[in-house]
């Protein structure tokens, strides 16, 4: 059962989850008692006492139950909610999935819910069911064991059948959990970019996207439809079948006077006892295979190889070394190679060069989101391999290509890491990007809402919503992945220059990278990197 990799249970929950199972045995073990009663009712011995007690059980019956069901159903939630957490944060760091990350949240969310049906109904169901079954197959063979063993054929025979049922079931599981995923993926996608779509007017086109998915999906949940609808109607006729011989059976036994009444009809209500929890281990097959099935992806996330942390730590970035430094993705050909190159404090260095050509990898191996094929990036002398990725990550500020903006307000926007930054430097930071006169004319100012993906702001201003939030972080490092791309030129070069003369002032490292050579900073150093190498244009003014 590789599901159970997925779970984080303390030792409490354990417990509590334990008590809950041995309430649910408690439960078996007094419907089987109050069963027996019947027959002390129907054979009229001592009817009133039997009945008060049938009535106490019943109580008592109830308020187990209801323990049972509230204590398994509110752990099962937590160890939900604890592994999906878990899961969370091994893949919030996880550069290496194929998956898009829509596809990942629906596996997250949607696999999870499986498991949490599975312990909430399926294991307790099946554990009362295993007590009521045997107890009831026990009871049957000593009230009349001729009669037992037909019973225990066709229910042998239940269950050869079912077996078929639950190997499908599991295939067409794991293809709804699929389709599940995707269909959020494409909905999600859809969605962030209706304006694109209503642009070239291709709603046409973006519905036939999603109706193709939506309709696997319907599809596939139609196929498991079938499959029940064939396998209830035809388990129903059989049991209906095996009700009809018992009774049969049983009215011949009473005749020749082996069996009272009252034995009869707890022989019948034993019988139906031991169908249903044979039926619901059978549902207990089909659902293992179901969650094995549904979960793999689940697993993959679970199994996420953590970065590799190491435990220097430092106070401040001085300067930065590539030292003979090649990569390339999945053993692919290089996309660097032999790059050697030094970042010292107070410089701001422009990389440019042609799209895909590798300047954003640069950025990405100096944040650790990847590791070189070759060579080594030192930050003070240090290998980069031997510090604690965290505190390293504080020096240094990103500012992405695509401006990261969730929905919130603008100061929840800006104090990104929770920083908890003063009026005056929010204002100040957002002067510095030429965006504070706008905002000041909002209603709000800075609690003026976004929308989702920044959709009623124009691009420039996401973008230099994002530059704002890199500046506030104030590390010693920052890194410009063509974060000016959607700013109009003038504005562009207001805040560069401002940057730069904060680098300078500051001591800061300033690395942009950038395809054209018309916008990059007066001031700075300017690389090119083209053919795998690096080469210096110029050395700064």
């Amino acid at each position: 059962m590789k599901w159970l990799e997925v779970l984080q249970i303390s030792k409490k929950e354990k417990i509590l989850y334990l008590i809950g199972c041995i309430f649910s045995i408690m439960t078996g073990l007094i419907t089987l008692r109050i069963t027996y009663l019947l027959k002390n009712l129907v054979d009229s011995k001592s009817s009133f006492n039997n009945l008060f007690l049938f009535l106490v059980l019943g109580l008592v019956l109830f308020i187990i139950d209801a323990g049972s069901q509230y204590l398994i159903s509110l752990i099962g939630n937590q160890v939900v909610f604890n592994s999906r957490n878990n899961i969370w944060k091994k893949i919030s760091d996880w550069t290496d999935s194929k998956d898009d990350s829509s596809e990942m949240a629906g596996h997250l969310i949607n696999d999870s819910e499986l498991i949490e049906n599975f312990i909430i109904s399926t294991i307790p169901q099946s554990i009362n069911s295993v007590i009521v079954g045997s107890g009831s197959l026990v009871m049957l063979f000593v009230i009349n064991s001729k009669m037992s063993l037909e019973v225990i054929g066709i229910c042998l025979l239940l269950l050869f059948i079912m077996q078929p049922f639950s190997r499908i079931l599991s295939k067409i599981s794991k293809r709804i959990q699929e389709d599940k995923a995707e269909l959020i993926n494409i909905a999600s996608q859809l969605r962030g970019q209706v304006k694109t779509i209503k642009s070239y007017n291709a709603q046409d086109y973006a519905f036939q996207k999603f109706d193709e998915q939506n309709r696997q999906l319907f599809q596939d949940i139609l196929n498991r439809i079938k499959i029940f609808s064939i396998y209830s109607p035809f388990l129903n006729i059989l049991i209906l079948f095996m009700i009809i011989i018992v009774v049969w059976l049983g009215n011949t036994e009473v005749r020749s006077g082996n069996l009272t009444v009252g034995s009869a009809t707890i022989f019948v209500v034993y019988m139906t006892q031991l169908i249903n929890p044979i039926m619901q281990l059978s549902q207990l097959v089909a659902h293992m295979g179901m969650l094995n099935g549904g979960v793999e992806r689940l697993l993959e996330y679970n199994q996420a190889i953590p970065e590799k942390n190491g435990i220097k730590k430092i106070d401040e970035i001085i300067n930065i070394a590539f030292d003979n430094v090649s990569f390339a993705y999945d053993n692919q050909e290089n996309i660097i190679e032999n790059v050697n190159l030094t970042f010292q404090k107070g410089t701001y260095i422009s990389i440019v060069g042609e799209s895909g050509v590798g300047k954003s990898t640069l950025l990405d191996l100096l944040e650790h989101n990847y590791v070189p094929s070759k060579g080594r990036i030192l930050i003070n002398g240090i290998d980069l391999e031997e510090l604690n990725i965290k505190t390293l990550r504080n020096k240094i500020s990103y500012v992405s290509q695509e401006p990261t903006i969730l929905s919130g307000t603008i100061r929840e926007l800006l104090d990104f890491n929770q920083q908890q930054h003063t009026e005056t430097s929010l204002w100040n930071v957002l002067d510095t990007v030429e965006l504070s006169e706008l905002i000041r004319n909002l209603p709000a100012k800075l609690d003026s809402k976004v929308d989702e993906y920044g959709g009623n702001l124009s691009g420039g201003q996401m973008q230099r919503i994002s530059l704002a939030r890199g500046l506030l972080k104030a590390g010693d490092v920052l890194l410009l992945d063509e974060s000016f791309a959607n700013i109009d030129e003038e504005t562009c070069l207001k805040i560069k220059l401002k940057i730069a003369a904060y680098a300078e002032s500051h001591k800061q490292i300033v690395i942009e990278v950038i395809h054209n050579l018309n916008r990059i900073t007066p001031s700075s150093i300017v690389y090119r990197l083209a053919d795998k190498k690096l080469e210096i244009l110029r050395s700064g003014f």
